[in-house]
């Protein structure tokens, strides 16, 4: 699931969601952004030429925008929970929040792909129902026309996952240090799991696994998790301190991974697909830390209005991008206008990525202000009665640092 759209920018009242963070709208935006560049640029063949080879590489890197949702969703859902542990109906407000930002979008988008399935007259696989249960991660994806439209899904039924079972555990635990160390703890036995699939199966069958099960990934969500923690405590300036180092060298070893397998494709790396996985996690979370640093260049980036508003349209624009591409690809570049118009594989990747995001963004900004908007609104009904332990942190750094939690 991507995280909530910033409150900030919507037309929701202030008091639904009154201690937002603004720069991670665009981190948000940028992690969207990323992965519609993969799907775009990065699977398909856009020429020979040296610059278009460069470009083919670095974009088939944008998969990393997962995992920068992952950790981002890690980060905001853990300080919700902890800062509202002695609120009322604790559980009833998370869940009852959650239900009505990810559900309404995700099944209004699997109803529409079930009927038009009927109106099509192609048949349906039977395995949809694993799409209606977020379980799609475990029973694979590989379902033709279906899986055209919603194999980007998965990352949905990961975070979904990992929402049944952590808020039981820090309502249970109660205590940050005790979580915070839970955290490390999880994270060592996902990275250990992965390593022994790899050992023990097929490298196909451990490639899949490690990339889509809840257990193997749960350490970008959970690295997230400590460091919602961690800024609640005294090592919040050490943090801010050496985020930007921790950003480069994390960074620099991605880079050195991705150049050693030419690029970045994680089907192609048991490295990426086991330690990797958690050295971008880190690189992610160190990002974020720089995002919260007040006056830093990162959030400044992340504070300009183009990505907070691809930032607030996050969820729409990654629930219909896959299935519009795929459906722009299949209906219009066939067309003879179209083939008169392109005349090279490099421009009908561009033609193909410029008309569908185009419709995917259209569709987005449709669906959020004329749809979700009325289950967001409801909202209100699951307001929590009492305020967060700690909703701002500040302290003082070489770059001031403030953090809020999003509720």
């Amino acid at each position: 699931m991507l995280p909530a759209p910033a409150s900030s920018l919507s037309s929701e009242s202030s008091q639904a969601e009154p201690n937002h963070i603004a720069a991670l709208d665009g981190m948000r935006g940028l992690a969207v952004l990323l992965v519609v560049a993969f799907h775009v640029f990065g699977v398909n063949d856009i020429g020979s030429r040296p610059l278009e080879l460069v470009l083919h590489k670095l974009m088939a890197g944008g998969w990393l925008g997962v995992d920068i949702f992952f950790v981002l969703s890690g980060f905001l859902i853990t300080g919700i929970l902890y800062n509202t542990l002695s609120s009322d109906r604790f559980f009833k407000n998370f869940y009852g929040r959650r239900a009505l930002r990810i559900f309404p979008l995700y099944y209004g988008y699997l109803i529409l792909v079930v009927a038009s399935h009927y109106l099509l007259g192609t048949e349906l696989d039977r395995r949809v129902v694993f799409l209606f249960t977020y379980t799609q991660n475990i029973f694979g994806d590989h379902w033709d026309i279906l899986s055209s439209l919603t194999g980007h899904l998965w990352s949905l039924a990961v975070e979904e996952q990992f929402y049944l079972f952590w808020p039981l555990i820090i309502f249970s635990l109660r205590d940050r240090l005790k979580i915070m160390r839970l955290c490390i703890i999880l994270s060592v036995v996902a990275l250990t799991l992965r390593i022994t699939l790899f050992a023990l199966l097929p490298r196909s069958q451990a490639l899949m696994l490690c990339y889509r099960l809840v257990v193997c990934r749960m350490d970008s969500l959970l690295i997230g998790g400590w460091l919602a923690l961690a800024l609640q405590g005294p090592t919040r300036r050490s943090l801010a301190r050496y985020s930007k180092v921790a950003f480069g060298g994390f960074s620099s070893i991605i880079l050195m991974i991705a150049i050693r397998k030419d690029y970045f494709w994680w089907w192609n790396s048991r490295i990426t697909e086991t330690f990797g996985f958690t050295v971008i996690a880190l690189a992610s979370a160190a990002l974020l830390m720089m995002a919260l640093s007040e006056g830093s260049y990162v959030q400044i980036a992340f504070k300009t209005r183009i990505l907070r508003w691809f930032g607030r349209y996050s969820y729409g624009i990654y629930i219909y991008h896959f299935g519009t591409q795929q459906l722009f690809q299949r209906w219009v570049l066939p067309t003879r206008l179209a083939r008169s118009l392109i005349s090279n594989p490099g421009r009908l990747v561009v033609f193909s990525a410029t008309g569908s995001f185009a419709i995917t963004i259209a569709l987005a900004w449709l669906s959020y202000n004329f749809y979700e908007i009325h289950f967001l609104k409801l909202k209100r009904y699951f307001s929590y009665n009492r305020p967060p332990r700690q909703p701002v942190i500040q302290f003082s750094t070489p770059t001031n640092v403030e953090w809020r939690s999003e509720g």
